[in-house]
């Protein structure tokens, strides 16, 4: 947003400082540290790997998985099952997903279905590029900034998809999907002003 849109530099600029100084002054003024050092914490398990989830074991696992079935995959949902793997006799290890968008669905639907999803998500920035065009040509800059907000907030969750795997959470799903639709609908209503004839033939 902040590429697209001089507003939002704007607003930045004029934000920063005063809520770098409130910052200061409430940080300094606490009467206990522990609120800070829990951020400090949160923020240096970044670069910690946590003995509870190791990731490059899991990436390891997902890659099994996608030689062994580069075409199909082992199935919707089936990355826990085909995890799942003795480590004792008492006990048996399995992972509810691969902890990265990619490789959770090249193992489980296959290496094909991520190029169908990169295409997808090629399409809505196409959509989203036609959208913001479209409330510029009608002199709309409100609109052309919720198409933006709209856009950057799909272009986090290919983004975060990178380091974990939140798409069967119910709420980012349904979030998600709504902001694409909202989009498509954006788009929609750009046609009718950059190509109204043709907008026109289609309705008919």
């Amino acid at each position: 947003m902040l590429i697209k849109l001089r507003e939002a530099r704007r607003l930045l600029i004029v934000l920063a400082v005063p809520l770098v100084v409130v910052g200061f002054f409430v940080w300094s003024l606490t009467g206990t540290k522990t609120d800070v050092k829990v951020v400090g914490e949160r923020a240096k398990a970044i670069t910690v790997l946590s003995p509870y989830d190791d990731r490059r074991v899991i990436y390891r696992e997902a890659y099994r998985e996608i030689r062994e079935n580069p075409l199909l995959g082992v199935g919707p949902g089936g990355f826990p099952v085909a995890s799942t793997r003795v480590v004792s006799e008492s006990a048996t290890l399995s992972y509810a997903h691969a902890h990265n968008l990619y490789l959770n669905w090249a193992a489980e639907v296959g290496l094909p279905s991520v190029v169908i999803i990169l295409c997808f998500a090629f399409s809505l920035l196409l959509s989203g590029r036609t959208a913001s065009r479209g409330a510029s040509a009608r002199g709309d800059p409100r609109d052309r900034a919720i198409i933006i907000g709209i856009s950057a907030a799909l272009i986090t969750v290919l983004v975060q998809g990178f380091f974990d795997y939140v798409i069967p959470n119910p709420v980012v799903y349904t979030a998600m999907w709504t902001l694409i639709g909202a989009l498509l609908v954006a788009r929609r209503e750009a046609l009718k002003t950059l190509e109204p004839d043709r907008f026109g033939r289609l309705s008919d």
